[in-house]
């Protein structure tokens, strides 16, 4: 797995609309890769982060990004680098700070329709039961969690306008199961992966 950063640029505007539109994101983030394959497959993720007056964007994937594609549209490199090696020390029992942004969600059956739909979580305590559940099936127990505020993502996707609500949450977790927590942490967390969601910022506690 590759792990690259880049600062994006507000001058130019393809990233304002990258920004504007979580769609066009995704567009562009799959320019850094060869046609032809897919976001699941390559294990795409991305995150959006503002540190001061700068704005980031991580990036991890199966395949090393080419950065040039993306300089191009004003996303500068910081740095991409392998990080296999954090399988290794992503040990059962080993604790860790984690940062999500996640859209905590349930399938409820829609009247009329054969497929079901996805219902967002309100509540607190529904958020906290999903992040344990989803911590469960991915290798992990959250030991602490913190709400750190709602974002509202927009995109257009062919004609039609879409929106969805996401959560921040923060804490420590601890590890439970080492392949299904490298898995998780590869392949990300909960719905919306295509659009910036899903990814753990993991560091030491």
């Amino acid at each position: 797995m590759f792990l690259a950063k880049f600062r994006l640029d507000i001058r130019y505007p393809s990233v304002r609309q990258c920004l504007r539109d979580c769609h066009d994101m995704h567009r562009s983030l799959m320019s850094a890769f060869p046609d032809g394959v897919s976001r699941a497959e390559n294990h795409m993720l991305y995150r959006l982060m503002t540190l001061g007056s700068e704005t980031y964007l991580y990036l991890s994937s199966a395949a090393e990004p080419d950065a040039e594609p993306l300089a191009k549209k004003g996303f500068s490199p910081s740095g991409i680098r392998c990080v296999d090696a954090l399988r290794d020390i992503f040990i059962p029992g080993s604790r860790w700070r984690y940062d999500i942004l996640a859209v905590p969600s349930k399938k409820v059956k829609a009247e009329g329709r054969k497929n079901s739909r996805r219902a967002a979580l309100s509540m607190p305590e529904e958020r906290s039961a999903w992040l344990d559940g989803k911590g469960a099936q991915n290798g992990f127990r959250p030991l602490s969690l913190r709400e750190m505020g709602e974002t509202r993502a927009f995109g257009i996707r062919g004609k039609m306008p879409f929106s969805f609500t996401a959560v921040r949450f923060n804490g420590v977790l601890e590890v439970t199961d080492q392949d299904l927590f490298w898995s998780g942490y590869c392949r990300g967390i909960g719905p919306e992966r295509s659009y910036g969601m899903g990814m753990l910022l993991i560091s030491r506690p």
